[in-house]
């Protein structure tokens, strides 16, 4: 695994600013610790030999201070600038990286080659490594490129045996992470894709949540979440083991390194090969030669991360062919000219085909200027694929044209289009149908909304995918925000794709003749199965086919991410350990050479270097293992929590949680609760185990010299609690936004890539970027704000050491001269608080963090609201749900409504809903058969929901003679069934798809129940019960997928079926046959009612209901 992908180079100017950038100030940093060192050196050399060596500097003691404080400022003024650098680096890296990947996905119609979970992961969480990578891991590689050599020939020019042993030490290193990088890449390559599984079936379970409780499924999918969620955390754990092995080997190396210079330098001074100074110069500037390797090693894990994001990143870019900035989508309309002659649609022997497969061949289709076709055919003969081949979504052979042009990129800003499913995204009314044209004339609008009789008001606010709407309503927002396309930009070709599959006949008809009237300036192919019944056919074609407050549950959830003392103990005992080992490792060396300078027998300093040996094979295993301990505990942690969100969820699912953004939860869901790791890594562990490093540290400094104590003690207290409410002051605000603006910007993307083709298609794809990119914008001016605060914090905290060190030795001075302590103890006293001060660097880092995770787990805890909304059931607690659906005497029960009424929950910032179901009764007798029709927007779903009970009513709704708000909503579900006006389609293939109505069924049995609803055929044509149905069903026709739903209803075997419009998207002549089929399955031994705009034919129902629209909503 390469520590930088040249690509990442090639494509990104940020990276490459932030390299040069990084140079000069790992070059300031290398010169700035090389004037600390000998000014340090110098000053504990001439103090402890009398001031001789203080004599020959100019200015004496005083310029060495003076060069020694000068030092600390500029090394921790490079610290601030590191952090503030790395985190400026990693937003413009991530900003240019996504910008350019969605362009990308534009250009290839990135739902067909990137599925929304990739996406979304890739775009956020994924990019989001890129903090640590640019933020702690290139800064250290930097410094070790750039500062080490400068370090390492400064320890060359004093001593060159040290220097000597330091570069041969030094090549072993790359040598090693090179070995163990190439052991991660498998290891970290399966962590992606393990979290790229956690998002896509978070994504998936989310949006298919009604139909996995209408099967009682809801529950397990706790389980498999759990599941997961575990397998995401034994994978990482698998990763960190490697990668925290590498940060052993490096600090293994680097110890034993220090060590042993420090070991050769004491021999030489007792053999008098070498003097004083040189050698306690080496001995400090030592620890910092390798400090920037071992800083690598501690950060390679988030590196892989990181380099694992940019790999997967630069990867679809490459396949998609994008080279350079995102500049390849056009966002400005072209005008084309063109000619009567060439003007329209013309269509000769073409071909289209969707992931390889022809599924239309032989087309010819002229369609010429004011004239309107039908494009009529069965389900999945490729309607829908034609009109995508127009706007240059599907790949096509032969010769296909737009207004004279190959169609394509260019040829659809002359087009207009409403798809299959209309796709609205959050806003009002009027924010959708002026997609594309913000700026368009007011008239324009109202046109619009008259032409497709949309009887909403435009400033009505619409949750996420259109919540707030019936299937009806939406559908005509779509049609009208295509004809509004057309009238603002002059696009002289519409394409409606089943533009009645949600209305009744009498909007339907009313829907042709406003067609009809608008055709006339323009070309309109029209995608149907069937022809509207009260008004005479176009002319058809044909073809063949083919806050800043921590709340109590925000309390709870930080609670519940510390792990339970059991597992956090080792490794905050190990943590203390590592810490202890680093400062006698200091202490002892630094003794070590100043004895040695007194040239003692050797016999006297073998434990010394006993103990500097060990020490430093301590610092190395000791943080190897309190690491993977650390990590162990935190996200056995997670995985709880993570399953406690889901669980908390399926109280208010399906409707409660209509209006919740899906990218916000899935924010939530992986990037807050991965934040709540902090809570034990970063916050509880450290200040455990820093607090009692500190504490003996400053003991054992008392029992040597209490007033180096004072003094070092002094400068840490004094020098954390500053750096620490500066980061408070400095960070505060925008620690609380960081969780919330990371949220909005996971929103915005994944509904950025689920509306895909609309953006595309309304040339309003720019303006989404856009706006992904102001939110990138916002997130990066809170990031930096955060990163100087952090940078100020650990500059102040690097500064600290020097002071201590420079306090320490005012203090003891004066003792050294009277001769109450010796010079081995000088020295110690003065370069242990440079490890001290190292361990105290912690604390304010833990106190910034604990700001960050309460945001997150405010978020956490606010992911599902404390109340269920009065319009959804609420829980049914503990109650048993039954094994089985009941004896075959109470099997079918009787249904009565009486004076039901219904809404919805409301949109976040639209107010109150309105009443969708008002005054409503129902009787349905064991074994009936009943038609529920009406207009579009008579609250015929509404009525479907309150039946299945996700839905909460106001009057009477008995099942079997008991009030159904008495009993468990999931014993209700079991015994009435619900197949929705839109079907959700899991990303696995027919046969998953169909299992989890009843796991036990053969594949006989699923054969069976296809050819039941005309599917068995084309099943077997794409390869059997194996063949994928594609993500929210995208390889399939909008009439399989529905067929699809109802072989998956009728396996179940409910007692009482609601069908929400079975055969909106059939064809014709499929319909009363299918919707017969149907009925005669279930027989006479289960109740069936059928909801439909279109009604039945006569004999196949028992009776009807037929409901009335309300008055419109007022917004």
């Amino acid at each position: 695994m390469r520590p930088l992908d040249p690509r990442l180079l090639r494509r990104s100017r940020a990276a490459r600013g932030f390299l040069a950038a990084g140079a000069v100030l790992a070059l300031l940093q290398a010169g700035a610790i090389v004037a600390f060192a000998w000014a340090l050196a110098t000053l504990v050399v001439g103090f402890i030999e009398g001031g001789a060596a203080l004599a020959a500097v100019p200015g004496g003691a005083q310029a060495l201070v003076a060069v020694l404080l000068v030092a600390a400022t500029v090394r921790g003024l490079a610290g601030w600038s590191w952090e503030w650098l790395g985190s400026a680096g990693a937003m413009r890296v991530k900003s240019e990286l996504r910008d350019e990947l969605l362009v990308s996905l534009e250009r290839r119609r990135g739902a067909r080659s990137v599925t929304t979970a990739r996406a979304a992961t890739l775009l956020g969480s994924g990019l989001d490594a890129l903090d640590e990578y640019f933020g702690r891991y290139l800064p250290q590689l930097l410094l070790t490129a750039v500062a080490t050599p400068v370090l390492v020939a400064a320890a060359w020019a004093a001593d060159w045996l040290s220097g000597l042993i330091v570069i041969l030490v030094l090549p072993l290193i790359p040598v090693f992470m090179a070995l163990i990088g190439m052991a991660t890449e498998v290891v970290q390559r399966r962590q992606w894709q393990r979290l790229q599984s956690l998002s896509r079936g978070f994504l998936e379970v989310v949006g298919g949540l009604s139909t996995l409780m209408v099967f009682g499924r809801a529950e397990r999918q706790a389980a498999r979440i759990r599941a997961v969620t575990d397998e995401y955390r034994s994978t990482t754990m698998k990763v960190l083991r490697v990668t925290f092995l590498s940060g052993f080997t490096l600090e293994l190396a680097a110890s034993l390194s220090v060590a042993l210079v420090a070991v050769s330098i004491g021999l030489r001074l007792v053999a008098g090969d070498m003097s004083f100074a040189p050698g306690l110069f080496v001995l400090i500037l030592a620890p910092e030669v390798f400090l920037p390797i071992r800083n690598v090693g501690a950060a390679f894990h988030a590196s892989t991360a990181g380099l694992e994001a940019s790999r997967e990143a630069l990867d679809v870019l490459d396949d998609g062919g994008d080279e350079g900035d995102a500049a390849g989508v056009p966002t400005e309309r072209s005008t084309m000219s063109k000619g009567p002659d060439v003007a329209g649609v013309r269509a000769r022997d073409v071909r289209v085909l969707r992931d390889g497969i022809v599924v239309v061949a032989g087309l010819d289709l002229d369609v010429a200027p004011g004239e309107l076709v039908a494009l009529v055919g069965p389900s999945g003969s490729g309607k829908s694929s034609i009109l995508e081949a127009v706007l240059g979504f599907a790949d096509s052979e032969g010769d296909l044209r737009v207004d004279g042009e190959p169609a394509g990129e260019v040829t659809r800003r002359a087009v207009a289009w409403s798809g299959q499913s209309p796709q609205l995204l959050e806003g009002t009314v009027a924010d959708n149908i002026r997609l594309g044209c913000p700026d368009a004339a007011p008239a324009l609008l109202d046109r619009a909304l008259a032409l497709a009789g949309l009887d909403v008001p435009a400033d009505l606010r619409l949750g996420p995918g259109g919540a707030g709407l019936s299937g009806g309503q939406a559908q005509r927002v779509a049609i009208a925000r295509a004809l509004h396309r057309s009238l603002a930009t002059g696009a002289d070709v519409v394409l409606l794709d089943e533009p009645t599959s949600a209305l009744d006949a009498e909007r339907e008809a009313a829907l042709a003749r406003a067609l009809r009237e608008f055709a006339r300036g323009g070309a309109e192919p029209c995608s149907s199965p069937r022809t509207a019944r009260d008004s005479p056919g176009p002319p058809t074609a044909s073809w063949r086919s083919g806050r800043a407050h921590v709340s109590d549950r925000s309390r709870s959830v930080l609670r519940e991410a510390v792990p339970p003392p059991r597992t956090l103990l080792p490794a905050v005992l190990l943590g203390v350990l590592a810490g202890l080992s680093s400062v006698a490792l200091l202490g002892a060396s630094a003794w070590l050479i100043a004895r040695a300078a007194e040239q003692p027998p050797v016999l006297y300093l073998q434990v010394a270097v006993v103990g500097v040996r060990a020490f430093a094979l301590g610092r190395a295993v000791f943080r190897y293992l309190e690491r993977l301990a650390g990590h162990d505990a935190a996200f056995r942690q997670l995985s709880r929590i993570r399953a406690g969100v889901f669980e908390r969820m399926l109280p208010l699912a399906p409707d409660g949680l209509a209006a919740s953004r899906r990218g916000d939860l899935l924010a939530r869901f992986v990037g807050d609760v991965d934040d709540l790791q902090d809570v034990s890594l970063r916050i509880v562990q450290p200040i455990a185990s820093a607090t009692v490093v500190l504490v003996a540290a400053i003991a054992g400094l008392a029992w040597l010299a209490p007033a180096s104590a004072l003094a070092v003690g002094a400068c840490l207290v004094v020098g954390t609690a500053a750096a620490a409410l500066a980061q408070a002051v400095l960070a505060a605000r925008a620690d609380a936004r960081l969780a919330p603006l990371r949220g909005d910007l996971q929103a915005a993307i994944v509904e950025h890539v689920q509306s895909l083709d609309v953006l595309v298609a309304f040339d309003a794809a720019a303006d989404g970027r856009a706006r992904i990119r102001r939110l990138g914008a916002r997130l990066e001016r809170a990031t930096r704000a955060r990163a100087s605060a952090v940078g100020l914090a650990a500059g102040a905290m690097s500064a600290v050491g020097a002071f201590a060190a420079a306090a320490s030795l005012g203090a003891v001075q004066p003792l050294l001269e009277g001769g109450r302590i010796d010079g081995p103890t000088f020295a110690v006293v003065c370069l242990v608080p440079l490890a001290i001060a190292e361990v105290a660097a912690a604390l304010p880092v833990a106190i910034g963090s604990l700001r960050v995770v309460r945001a997150s787990a405010r978020r956490v805890a606010d992911a599902v609201p404390e109340r269920v909304p009065p319009q959804v059931p609420a829980p049914s607690g503990g109650a048993r749900v039954p094994s089985g659906r009941g004896d075959a005497g109470d099997r079918v029960p009787a249904i009565q409504l009486r004076g039901i009424r219904a809404s919805w929950p409301s949109v976040a910032g639209a107010g109150p809903t309105p009443v969708a179901l008002e005054a409503v009764d129902l009787d349905l007798a064991p074994g009936e058969r009943l038609l529920v029709e009406g207009p579009s927007g008579s609250g015929k779903t509404t009525l479907a929901h309150v039946l299945v009970r996700f839905l909460e009513y106001g009057g009477s709704y008995l099942i079997g003679g008991r009030e159904a708000r008495d009993q468990d909503p999931r014993e209700i579900r079991r015994r009435i069934g619900l197949v929705e006006q839109r079907p959700w389609l899991f990303d696995e293939d027919v046969r998953q798809n169909l299992l989890f109505a009843r796991d036990t069924a053969t594949d006989e049995e699923l054969l069976d129940v296809l050819g039941r609803v005309g599917l068995r055929e084309w099943v077997e044509e794409r390869g059997g019960l194996d063949a994928p149905v594609g993500e929210r069903g995208d390889l399939v026709s909008g009439g399989q997928a529905q067929r699809i739903a109802l072989a998956r209803a009728m396996l179940a075997d409910f007692p009482v079926l609601v069908l929400d419009e079975p055969t909106s998207s059939v064809d014709a002549e499929r319909a009363d046959a299918l919707l017969r089929d149907l009925l005669a399955a279930a027989g006479r031994d289960r109740s069936v009612i059928v909801i439909s705009h279109t009604g039945a034919p006569d004999g196949l129902v028992d009776r009807r209901l037929r409901l009335q629209p309300l008055a419109p909503p007022v917004s």
